[in-house]
């Protein structure tokens, strides 16, 4: 996506965009070098039922931080809430049945208020199982933007096996020999890059 799209390049990298997320997540956030991973877009449309009727469908992400933007206003389309579970991630499994199915009704699940375009969420979502219930009527789309946090980025949730099935395996060489130079250099990094390393707002929230 961002590599399509000279507007999303440039906003995941605008000073401004980069302090406001790092004073929002509390540590220092560059553009994630893997960048197809970094900036998505996501489109929903409502399903065509064969057989059972679709069911959300929980994960965790690869990433660590995911901000998460709504292009869509909630009256455009039915379903397409997206939803968190708010207990611990240790404890899903044991609760996924009641999780998973239609009509989700459970104090631990909680959905997302987005009502208009540019409505945003941010999201631990390598901690946080979520999903998106199915849409039945209309589009959802979604702009969702991964950033990376270089001084911790041994930390980072993504494993080599998440990029190389979408993206070969040539290509995949090449980001993780970035993420890698990123993580070891990152001042090198960023400089090679053009992306400014900024310290976070002295008045963070």
């Amino acid at each position: 996506m961002e590599a399509l799209s000279p507007f999303v390049h440039a906003m995941v990298r605008d000073p401004a965009f980069l302090r406001r997320a790092s004073d929002i997540v509390g540590v220092p956030l560059i553009p994630h070098p893997l960048r197809d991973a970094g900036v998505q877009i996501n489109y929903y449309e409502p399903a065509r039922v064969t057989q059972a009727p679709p069911v959300a469908k929980w994960h965790l992400d690869g990433m660590n931080y995911v901000l998460t933007m709504t292009l869509s206003d909630h009256e455009e389309h039915e379903g397409g809430d997206y939803i968190y579970y708010r207990g611990h991630p240790r404890n899903f499994d044991a609760q996924r049945d009641d999780l998973t199915g239609q009509g989700i009704r459970h104090l631990d699940i909680h959905a997302a208020p987005f009502q208009h375009v540019g409505d945003t969420m941010f999201t631990r979502g390598s901690r946080v199982y979520h999903a998106v219930t199915p849409v039945t009527r209309g589009d959802r789309i979604t702009l969702a933007v991964s950033p990376f946090c270089p001084t911790l980025g041994r930390q980072d949730e993504n494993r080599f096996w998440h990029s190389a099935p979408d993206d070969g395996l040539f290509r995949t060489l090449g980001n993780w020999y970035k993420l890698h130079r990123a993580i070891r250099k990152p001042a090198t990094y960023c400089r090679c890059e053009g992306i400014p390393i900024l310290p976070m707002s002295a008045g963070r929230p």
